[in-house]
């Protein structure tokens, strides 16, 4: 793998292009490996299983590590510069704290497809209740439980600003396994950014990258 993170550098240095660098190295790498599985698997037949299906899985295992540092360096090419507020949701529905776990399912998550919803009393966030919250609440506690005995409260909540970049921000979902992260701007709740916002921000951005090659290429011939 660092060898993989030195061919890129090197081959970055030449072209002067870190995308086109990371294809290569990650393609020199997956060629690697995949000489290292067949490589084992002939190793099995004509030396012994052990070692050949050792070998083997060093290849898989190096092929694995190669697809996925370029797919996490794609990612964060399409994401670098892009903020929160360019992607955060803000019709996001919002409860009391009075209100049960079944009602807030029934009546504000299934219908609006919101796997969060922030609590609130007089205009003043208390926390946020979401899904994970609900799942571990035993079913038959649902209608008698209000969301405020296990919503996650605002002193515990972390939460982002308009101003922080998406890297950091997907970076930080991934790690503490989260599927979402509150707004917050002078101490008010603005908006929600979920995975689902930055899956459907990449894909966007993915196809434009497309047909703005397939153009320049239509151009070229």
């Amino acid at each position: 793998l660092d060898g993989g993170r030195v061919l890129r550098a090197v081959i970055w240095g030449m072209t002067k292009n870190f995308h086109q660098a990371t294809k290569i190295a990650s393609a020199t790498g997956q060629g690697f490996a995949y000489f290292l599985i067949f490589g084992g698997i002939a190793t099995a037949f004509i030396v012994g299983w052990l070692g050949g299906l050792w070998l083997a899985f060093i290849g898989w295992f190096l092929a694995t590590a190669a697809k996925a540092s370029y797919r996490q360096t794609v990612v964060s090419e399409i994401l670098r510069g892009a903020s929160v507020g360019e992607i955060m949701s803000r019709g996001f529905k919002s409860i009391e704290p009075n209100v049960s776990l079944q009602q807030a399912l029934d009546d504000y998550m299934m219908p609006f497809s919101q796997r969060a919803l922030p609590v609130s009393q007089w205009g003043r966030l208390l926390g946020l209740i979401t899904l994970t919250d609900i799942k571990k609440t035993p079913r038959q506690l649902w209608s008698s439980t209000p969301v405020s005995e296990v919503m996650t409260r605002t002193d515990e909540l972390k939460t982002v600003s308009r101003d922080d970049d998406l890297n950091t921000v997907l970076q930080y979902l991934q790690s503490q396994d989260l599927n979402q992260l509150p707004v917050m701007q002078a101490g008010e709740l603005i908006g929600m950014v979920t995975r689902s916002d930055l899956i459907r921000y990449l894909q966007l951005r993915q196809e434009i990258d497309v047909r703005a090659r397939a153009k320049g290429a239509d151009k070229q011939d």
